[in-house]
């Protein structure tokens, strides 16, 4: 027998299923905005869009650390926040660092100062 469900009933099963996953999510891009906003390094559309990428790595970081590094929850939440905190810069400098030791030669415009 078919059941259908109402999208609000998807929507908060959904939230309830993966709730501390989208809580480090948002942590992550909430300390991303306020340690960009408290530095004043850019302007608010920087920011936001640091927090936005800050959030998204977050996101897949989590996914990867829980399930294929199979670590502890608890350090799960850890390091998916701690994202927001480096900030999106340094996470890319140093996901090309790691690329560049695999691969071979790092490009001139990414290489870290």
């Amino acid at each position: 027998m078919n059941v259908w469900h109402a999208p609000s009933t998807l929507v908060l099963g959904y939230i309830v299923k993966n709730g501390e996953k989208i809580m480090a999510t948002i942590f992550s891009g909430l300390l991303s905005f306020l340690l960009g906003t408290y530095s004043q390094k850019a302007f608010l559309i920087k920011n936001v869009t640091s927090a936005i990428m800050c959030a998204l790595i977050s996101w897949y970081v989590y996914d990867v650390l829980l399930v294929i590094l199979a670590l502890p929850l608890e350090w799960v939440n850890l390091i998916s926040v701690l994202i927001g905190f480096i900030g999106v810069d340094y996470t890319r400098i140093v996901l090309i660092r790691l690329v560049g030791k695999k691969f071979g030669k790092l490009p001139e415009e990414n290489k870290p100062q």
